[in-house]
């Protein structure tokens, strides 16, 4: 019984507080086209500057297979993610035969991602 009291604790507490934030919204979606069959494993980070980056993997070419053709590729919000600027070139050098793909961030004690 005392094992259920935390739990408890936690939905009578994250339940309300959900409440509270409103239903979801899409903030971010990101169409494939001709040469671009797929963009996948992204991540978000928000910037010292409150600028918000995101990183994915972009897939090119006629495949979108996991061991397909990419690279990792960014856009930049700079109003809290209600528009994004995208920027449609490699964001680091391709190292290696693969793609490069599903990318973590972490911004640093110092404030840079």
């Amino acid at each position: 019984m005392t094992r259920l009291l935390p739990l408890s604790l936690f939905f009578a507490v994250s339940l309300p507080l959900a409440a509270l934030a409103g239903p979801p919204q899409t903030v971010f979606v990101q169409e494939t086209g001709p040469n671009n069959p797929r963009n996948s494993e992204g991540a978000f980070v928000t910037r010292k500057d409150g600028s918000i980056l995101y990183v994915y993997t972009r897939f090119r070419g006629k495949h979108a297979g996991d061991n397909a053709l990419g690279y990792l590729a960014s856009c930049i919000s700079q109003d809290g993610g209600a528009t994004w600027e995208e920027v449609d070139e490699p964001l680091v050098p391709k190292i290696g035969k693969e793609n490069d793909m599903s990318v973590s961030l972490l911004r640093l004690q110092d404030g840079s991602p």
